[in-house]
């Protein structure tokens, strides 16, 4: 008996070697993928808590200055803050064409410059995207009913800060996010 391969079995052996490194290669790639893919949606979440706590510490630095009103509806808000050693109007709005919040700086010079009846914008630039719906709600004492409320709008005629808001996210993978935010000052 000859000792030896023929070269049929050569070839047969080669291409089931090849056939199952391609099904081994394939595996292997697509489970790289799928990590890559399952990293980035881990990247992006981890920037929109991080965008999230930024503006919770901002709100929990609010105070209250004779010329900057806080003010507060559905959509959005205003308040003083303390930014790089000057005092400020950071506001914070929801541009449902944009599905996304935006926020703006305006400096107290700029404010204290207006005429009776102006409204001075800052530019506003996106700080959270891909989010699809948005909602403030702001805490407070009611003194005539002698108990804790939630309301949907904080205007002038409100003394003062609320003690807290709430921010309810639901961003375009419906996914949900609820906040409430203590404002330690209030």
């Amino acid at each position: 008996m000859k000792k030896g391969l023929t070269l049929i079995e050569l070839l047969i052996a080669t291409t089931i070697f090849a056939l199952v490194s391609i099904a081994v290669y394939g595996t292997f790639n697509s489970g790289m993928s799928v990590w890559r893919r399952a990293n980035e949606l881990n990247l992006e979440q981890r920037r929109f808590m991080i965008r999230l706590e930024k503006f919770s510490r901002e709100l929990r630095q609010v105070f209250n200055y004779p010329n900057i009103d806080f003010l507060g509806s559905e959509d959005g808000l205003s308040f003083a803050q303390v930014l790089d050693s000057e005092i400020v109007r950071v506001t914070y709005y929801f541009d449902q064409d944009k599905e996304a919040l935006l926020r703006g700086v305006d400096n107290l010079p700029d404010i204290l410059e207006l005429k009776e009846g102006e409204e001075l914008r800052a530019d506003l630039v996106s700080y959270l995207s891909g989010i699809d719906e948005l909602n403030f709600s702001y805490f407070y004492f009611d003194i005539e009913e002698e108990s804790y409320l939630w309301k949907e709008e904080w205007v002038k005629e409100n003394s003062g800060l609320p003690i807290a808001i709430k921010l309810e996210i639901t961003t375009k993978d419906k996914k949900n996010y609820a906040q409430t935010i203590f404002i330690p000052t209030s």
